[in-house]
């Protein structure tokens, strides 16, 4: 038997985990010295209502050393494998920290660095399921993924520069300019790097850049967004249109805390992944 585990910042629901049988590793928040586990999302409210209204920034914390170890024994009993799913190592430490320990493991525990962030960490796992119902061995769905991450990309606009700007991201005059001219930077996250890849002047304008970055031979995609956006629902609907004549499959899926206080409240995005 292969178990799949998976970091709580990939944001899988709990309806998701609870079909396919996955464990979570939950991160953690501290916020207004509140910790808080990331948790699934009907537990985000009381963390971006709080963000909402303070000044602090939150810190993150990985799951423990000892809570790793505690899943890898349980689930390698019987010469069972397990493949853990992290968020991109040049984001979070869970990667490094759980292979360090994958060590002790030999040929039965595996980490997979998604090189991605939330909903595009999940279509790479959904891709693995696939494989592992193919009886797959544990080593060959981990080279399989591997290759998987360079056809994974997620990108997305930021209602607000403030919490780039409270995060460290940008600089405070360069998040003042942004608002006050209502300039919205189109980010794309791929293979573990961030990049702005274009500014517009409005999020109608970035909503349309976003549709036009998708390939047209994606198979798969997320329509994000953070806590709230009034702008959800258009971007969901424009990108259905973009597709209508594809069989392409569209979800709407919500960030969380780990991720979503960096990139801040409304921001929306689009994941997907190629053929």
């Amino acid at each position: 038997m292969i178990k799949f585990l998976a970091d709580s910042s990939i944001n899988l629901t709990k309806e998701f985990v609870d079909k396919y049988d996955i464990t979570i590793l939950p991160l953690y928040t501290r916020l207004n010295d509140i910790e808080r586990e990331e948790g699934f999302e009907d537990s985000w409210n009381e963390f971006f209502n709080a963000l909402k209204t303070s000044k602090n920034f939150p810190k993150t914390s990985q799951p423990s050393l000892k809570l790793y170890e505690k899943l890898f024994d349980l689930y390698t009993k019987d010469n069972n494998q397990v493949i853990l799913f992290t968020l991109s190592k040049s984001l979070s430490g869970t990667y490094e920290t759980a292979n360090n320990i994958a060590k002790k493991y030999k040929n039965q525990v595996f980490v997979v660095d998604t090189t991605q962030v939330c909903q595009s960490s999940q279509l790479l796992i959904e891709e693995a399921l696939k494989l592992r119902e193919t009886n797959m061995s544990a080593e060959n769905i981990v080279k399989k993924c591997n290759e998987l991450t360079n056809k994974i990309s997620i990108s997305f606009v930021p209602q607000t520069m403030e919490y780039l700007k409270r995060g460290g991201r940008i600089g405070k005059i360069s998040a003042i300019i942004a608002n006050v001219l209502n300039i919205k930077p189109i980010l794309s996250f791929k293979n573990g790097v961030l990049t702005c890849y274009k500014k517009v002047i409005g999020m109608q304008k970035a909503i349309n850049e976003l549709i036009a970055s998708i390939p047209k031979t994606v198979k798969k995609i997320f329509v994000c967004y953070i806590h709230e956006s009034k702008f959800i629902k258009e971007l969901e609907d424009k990108t259905k249109q973009a597709f209508a004549n594809t069989d392409v499959n569209i979800r709407v899926g919500k960030i969380g805390p780990v991720v979503g206080s960096h990139i801040g409240i409304g921001a929306i995005g689009l994941a997907y992944i190629d053929k």
